[in-house]
């Protein structure tokens, strides 16, 4: 996946400061760390059916399957809104904010990370059975478990000025 080189830097970056508990790297170390968060295509199609699974199970109101997509501890951090902890406040504050859901796209994918952990960005679409929409943006840091399976444990969305 192409991912704009300062992204990925970045990105890096705040890898090997998570990884490492320290503030000091260089350039070429926040390169190298950059070149080694590819993520294979497979676990790439892995994230890209989970976050599938759980749009569909979100757009019809399937709150049982839409749970699996998140770990027990999962925090969700809205605009203008506090940071909302734990997979049942998560599940009542996004089913009474998209409860008239239509359609949820996502375009823009990126996709980092390394063994266990994912960082994945998009663009985000709501479309609202009404007819309106709101466009944004959203960071998910997702964590492989045990079972092998993909599941996000932070989200941080914002919304377009437009929406």
């Amino acid at each position: 996946m192409l991912v704009r080189r300062s992204t990925r830097i970045a990105l890096a970056v705040a890898a090997a400061l998570f990884a490492a508990g320290s503030v000091t790297s260089t350039a070429a170390e926040a390169d190298a760390m950059a070149d080694s968060l590819t993520l294979p295509e497979a676990e790439v199609t892995a994230i890209r059916q989970v976050f599938k699974t759980a749009t569909d199970a979100l757009v019809v109101g399937d709150w049982k399957a839409w749970s699996e997509f998140w770990t027990k501890d999962a925090v969700l951090m809205p605009p203008n809104h506090p940071s909302v902890a734990g997979l049942e406040k998560l599940r009542k504050f996004v089913q009474a904010d998209l409860s008239e859901l239509k359609d949820f796209k996502q375009s823009d994918w990126t996709f980092e990370g390394r063994g266990d952990l994912a960082v994945v960005t998009t663009g985000m679409e709501w479309i609202f059975k009404d007819g309106k929409s709101k466009t944004g943006k959203q960071i998910v840091v997702m964590v492989k478990d045990a079972d092998g399976v993909w599941r996000a444990q932070r989200v941080i969305y914002n919304l377009n000025g437009d929406s």
